[in-house]
């Protein structure tokens, strides 16, 4: 892990990882800058074996600002898609 910090939270990871019984979706949650972007970015990474999320198929990406009801349909119907080149979205 690259990301400073978080140790209780990586080891957590770790193992999700580790074991392949991953959960089907994770809450980043806490104040600003704490490095929870950062973290959920390194989690991509390891869970797609890629280090260049950008443009790959099977990352989805949804900033926590001013969303609307159609994009939040929209992430979740493609959510629903199965992957397509990773084992997981």
């Amino acid at each position: 892990w690259q990301t400073f910090g978080h140790e209780k939270n990586k080891h957590l990871l770790e193992i999700q990882l580790n074991s392949n019984l991953l959960f089907g979706s994770f809450l980043f949650m806490g104040p600003a800058g704490i490095g929870k972007k950062t973290l959920a970015l390194e989690l991509a990474t390891k869970l797609l074996n890629n280090n260049r999320l950008k443009g790959h198929p099977d990352f989805l990406y949804m900033d926590s600002g001013v969303v609307g009801v159609d994009e939040v349909r929209d992430f979740i119907e493609s959510l629903n898609q199965k992957p397509f080149i990773a084992n997981s979205k």
